[in-house]
């Protein structure tokens, strides 16, 4: 029976990254459930990929989930959220068939068998194949971009938990300039993908600076 991946809320790791190289959602049903063809098929993804899906968990934009592994010898607590700071820290990602495992080696834990919410994989990466010719974009998503990278460079990136700059206070900030630019304001769900997007590269560039 074949998986549907749009079905599933988590996505390992490993179909996350072959999502971002290929955006085909027929491929990743292919390989889910199968590590054996997804461990082969993760060889040919590249550093860089790894690092924007990263940079994307630390900025929060992508939600994770792992197994917590402490101490030795290792004791194993119960699958949870990965606090997106976890990030920031020194980390090995190992692969295990089709599983990725995060080690934060200088503070003594790791993260197994990592999972990644699909919804925000998909939405920070949307399908590029069988995209249909239409009529032109309503709105000009890149004059949207260029002015939210100027606030992130101005702001900083939305932190997770924070009162004095968050990814809700950007996207009002976003929205009021929508209104003034283009005298009306995409849907909330829209406005907040290409927020999550503009974030995700802001964080990226940053790293290569």
């Amino acid at each position: 029976m074949t998986i549907r991946p749009e079905t599933l809320e988590w996505w390992p790791v490993g179909a996350a990254l072959l999502w971002i190289v290929d955006r085909d959602v027929h491929r990743v049903a292919q390989v889910l459930g199968n590590n054996a063809i997804l461990a082969e098929l993760l060889q040919k993804v590249e550093n860089a990929q790894i690092l924007d899906l990263k940079n994307a968990m630390q900025s929060g934009v992508v939600s994770a989930r792992g197994i917590r592994a402490s101490g030795y010898p290792v004791v194993l607590g119960p699958e949870e959220p990965i606090p997106p700071g976890v990030w920031a820290l020194k980390c090995n990602l190992e692969y295990q068939g089709g599983e990725i495992n995060a080690e934060f080696y200088l503070a003594n834990f790791g993260y197994l068998a990592v999972r990644v919410c699909a919804a925000d994989i998909m939405q920070l990466w949307p399908a590029t194949r069988y995209v249909k010719r239409g009529r032109r974009p309503k709105f000009n998503w890149k004059a949207f971009e260029t002015k939210a990278l100027a606030i992130l460079d101005y702001e900083g990136a939305p932190e997770a938990g924070s009162s004095d700059w968050n990814m809700s206070q950007f996207q009002k900030r976003m929205a009021a300039w929508c209104l003034e630019e283009w005298r009306q304001e995409p849907s909330s769900s829209t406005l907040q993908t290409y927020c999550r997007k503009a974030v995700a590269k802001y964080v990226t560039e940053k790293s290569k600076r």
